[in-house]
């Protein structure tokens, strides 16, 4: 996660390119955000070997000791026509680089294309990324001026840059599909001279594996040079640097000088995706791939008869110089999320009992079913559920249905302490399936025995918002925890934490320490209290503790669109440079969404991306600070 300090947004190109959409779209208009990014590096090493640089020893510096701000250039989104396709922060992606080792290159070298500062200075190397080696991580983001050269060629470049990669996978592990086949897809760009672009080879992933490796793929769409769109004003100063780990210390300079971007879009359509069609990512291919590939040909990346392993970097084969934007791009709605299922813990019990239910949430539509993943071992217990209205216990690979997950038992084996766990998973409306998360019953031991626990003191303190509890207690003989409840009428409390008891025995003081932030409890008084609870279930309350936070200094901010659809943009001032909470919480004071932002002293535009995840509703937006918080009524179609 990168932490976006200033927002200087480029538009490199006016033009309205009319076009149609189809395979291979020019890319011709950009929209480009500078940013800071931390990671900084200086040391004095020679040029790399086989360069025409080897001889000479230069001093290099990346990120802040060359340029302390604005180091990295983030594509956001670019425009088709009058459609503006944005890059999508929320769906998970990762990227995996498939290697095969040739007589030219082995091992996971690092060949990378960096932004450099000019400078008259002929002995230092001025890079202003940051320091970084790792290919795949440094691909698995939309970086505008970071990426790598020749990323297909095997030997035959005359400054020695060649690699062993076969294929570029993007993968998204739960799947991603398109409500707008037209509207949503995949992005390549290329540096190089405008109208000599390399040619690529691409194909979306429709099945993978449980180590998420590709198992079938799409038709084969081939990339043309003609196919890119040139962006104009998009000249680059760039140093080529690389690194093999077994014989290299840091990254060496191999190459430079400056070239154009250009770029081009794949949608759905394109790859021969349907609407609603669940794909796994996509892969890149040299241009040498056969078109008699079948998807086993295009999985297995060591066989030469499909993937030749001396692909040349003089010639188009190998010579795509791929920027580091990876991912995927669509208009607002077109794309569609996988779910995301949480994970339970549930607090301390001693026997059998109802669950609470699965907790997943969907973005584009609702939860349609769950799935069981793993059960609890026989010696922890036994996980049933209601099947055509008998309980019976339930077995991995289980799917069940909104209404069965609220009824869920749990026996815990007589002899079993400990956490019984168990894995979940959900399934959406469009066959979209999230992440597996995991299911914790803490089981405490169930004696005979009457808590004897003597509670010392309890009290409490704030400050601003946030309220510090402090309790003592001695004679903690058979105890189970401590739940800390709250209550704004002093009557009706609800449970807002839990302490496990240290169980130190007799005549032993333990200390105990419990926060709790009232930021929507305005100038309201707050009670507080424990409930005490043994290891046998029974339990009793401390005395109340009476607290009132001060009034909370509220500022507008602004926030558009008004009302919104997808993406939220909120502008606010801040007194200084500094870390801001960003919440968006539903209007009874449930956090919804939540991120944090460095920003700087003077006017901030941050736009939050999670805030397409939320319903339709009225919601309240809250920018807070070290000293001050300020909040906004936002409403959601």
């Amino acid at each position: 996660m990168k932490t976006i300090l200033y927002k200087s947004v480029l538009l490199v190109a006016v033009l309205f390119y009319s076009v149609t959409i189809f395979a291979q779209t020019p890319i011709v208009t950009v929209n480009v955000t500078t940013i800071t990014a931390a990671g900084t590096a200086s040391y004095t090493a020679s040029g790399a070997g086989g360069s025409t640089l080897i001889g000479k020893t230069y001093n290099y510096t990346f990120g802040a000791a060359t340029q302390t701000s604005y180091n990295l250039k983030d594509l956001n989104n670019f425009t088709i026509g009058t459609d503006v396709f944005s890059y999508s922060y929320t769906a998970n992606s990762y990227v995996k680089i498939r290697r095969a080792d040739n007589p030219v290159v082995s091992g996971n070298r690092s060949l990378l294309w960096l932004e450099n500062l000019p400078n008259a200075d002929t002995t230092k190397i001025a890079i202003i990324n940051p320091y970084k080696e790792n290919m795949e991580n440094i691909f698995d983001d939309n970086t505008f001026n970071a990426g790598t050269d020749n990323i297909f060629g095997n030997q035959g470049d005359g400054n020695g840059n060649n690699n062993n990669i076969e294929r570029l996978d993007v993968i998204f592990p739960y799947g991603v599909a398109s409500a707008q086949k037209n509207k949503s897809g995949f992005a390549v760009f290329e540096r190089g001279a405008d109208n000599a672009h390399d040619p690529f080879v691409i194909a979306a992933i429709t099945a993978i594996d449980a180590s998420g490796n590709p198992t079938a793929y799409s038709n084969l769409v081939r990339v043309a040079g003609t196919h890119y769109g040139n962006i104009p004003a998009s000249a680059t100063s760039y140093f080529i640097v690389r690194r093999d780990p077994a014989t290299e210390t840091n990254l060496r300079v191999s190459a430079s000088g400056t070239q154009n971007i250009g770029g081009v879009f794949m949608s759905f359509n394109d790859l021969g995706i349907n609407n609603n069609v669940k794909v796994y990512g996509y892969s890149l291919f040299p241009l040498d791939i056969p078109a008699s590939a079948t998807s086993a040909d295009l999985a297995n990346y060591n066989d030469t008869t499909f993937f030749p392993h001396n692909t040349s970097s003089n010639t188009s084969l190998g010579g795509l110089d791929l920027l580091a934007i990876t991912g995927i791009f669509g208009v607002p709605a077109s794309i569609l999320y996988p779910p995301t299922a949480s994970d339970v813990t549930l607090a301390p019990i001693t026997q059998a009992l109802t669950i609470s239910p699965f907790v997943a949430t969907a973005i584009n539509t609702t939860i349609g079913t769950y799935t069981i993943q793993t059960i609890p071992s026989a010696s922890q217990g036994v996980l049933s559920v209601y099947v055509g209205g008998v309980l019976t216990p339930a077995v991995a690979g289980q799917v069940l249905t909104p209404a069965q997950i609220i009824s869920m038992t749990f026996v815990p084996d007589s002899n079993f302490t400990g956490s019984a766990i168990f894995t979940y998973k959900a399934t959406d409306n469009n066959n979209l399936l999230s992440n597996i998360a995991n299911y914790t019953i803490p089981v405490i031991a169930h004696p005979s025995v009457i808590l004897p626990i003597s509670l010392l003191n309890f009290t409490g303190t704030i400050s601003k918002t946030t309220v510090q509890l402090n309790w003592q207690t001695t004679q903690e003989i058979n105890s189970g925890y401590f739940e800390v409840q709250r209550s704004t009428d002093g009557k009706n409390f609800e449970a807002v934490a839990t302490e496990t008891a240290k169980n130190s025995g007799a005549n032993v003081i333990n200390d105990y320490t419990n926060t709790d932030d009232l930021f929507f409890f305005n100038f309201k008084t707050v009670y507080y209290r424990l409930k005490i609870v043994a290891v046998n279930g029974s339990s009793k309350y401390s005395s109340t503790v009476t607290l009132k936070p001060g009034v909370i200094t509220v500022i507008p901010v602004k926030a558009w669109p008004s009302p919104f659809v997808n993406n939220l943009t909120t502008e606010f001032s801040s007194d200084v440079n500094e870390t801001v909470k960003i919440n968006i919480s539903s209007i009874n004071g449930t956090v919804l969404v939540h991120t944090s932002n460095q920003v700087i002293k003077g006017t901030n535009k941050i736009t939050i991306y999670q805030a397409q995840t939320l319903p339709s509703g009225t919601y309240l937006l809250s920018i807070c600070s070290n000293t001050k918080t300020e909040t906004i009524k936002v409403v959601k179609y």
